[in-house]
């Protein structure tokens, strides 16, 4: 049986646990303000802050560690420099205030490794190759 001192540190514990939980609801805006961020391993890119906030509200819920806001320079040093062959490809959507462009990347690790040299934020918009009637796959460079 536990003793009371115990009963109560893990209640104090559990209460502490749902009290840092955090509800990911936050509608973005789809504004660009490029945020670059890090978990000391690799660099993510974000269209904008509310977008890492979400992901670091899943991040707590989840007991992962959270990403920090680093310039984009300290963040390019941890860019993905070599991808895998494979191909699985993904289509690319990126929108800026002037223009919108869609690309096929070989791969989740090609769009990935793009964003963090270029930082234009592009986004999976779907498995598989950009094929819709009205998709302008623009030329984007490779990795």
């Amino acid at each position: 049986m536990m003793s009371s001192p115990v009963v109560l540190i893990l209640f104090i514990l559990f209460l502490f646990n749902i009290s840092q939980s955090c509800d990911i609801t936050k509608e973005c805006p789809i504004t660009n303000n490029v945020t670059w961020a890090t978990n000391g391993t690799i660099c993510h890119v974000f269209r904008n802050t509310c977008l890492l906030d979400n992901v670091n509200c899943h991040h707590q819920n989840n007991n992962v560690s959270k990403l920090e806001v680093i310039t984009k320079e300290k963040c390019q040093l941890l860019c993905i420099s070599k991808c895998p062959e494979e191909d699985e490809p993904v289509c690319g959507y990126y929108s800026d205030d002037d223009d919108a462009k869609r690309h096929t990347f070989k791969n989740q690790c090609e769009i990935d490794a793009y964003v963090c040299k270029t930082g234009e934020p592009f986004f999976v918009y779907g498995v598989g190759p950009c094929e819709t009637p009205d998709a302008k796959d623009e030329e984007v460079g490779g990795t």
